[in-house]
């Protein structure tokens, strides 16, 4: 994750984004450009949700099953 996000400012933008609205924590999946983020709960994910939203199209809040 390290290497690429040098080079795709975003990927360490979303990274921050998701820690700063409440994630426990958030990777690039595989070789990119995925970020994923874990939420303790709805409410958080919701937050992260909406926070990338406002900057980002492509943005999914999915439940595990």
């Amino acid at each position: 994750e390290e290497p690429i996000s040098e080079r795709l400012k975003d990927i360490k933008r979303i990274h921050n984004l998701c820690i700063d609205h409440g994630a426990l924590g958030a990777v690039m999946s595989g070789t990119g450009p995925t970020v994923f983020a874990l939420c303790n709960s709805e409410s958080v994910a919701t937050q992260v949700f909406n926070a990338l939203s406002i900057e980002y199209d492509s943005v999914f809040k999915c439940k595990p099953l």
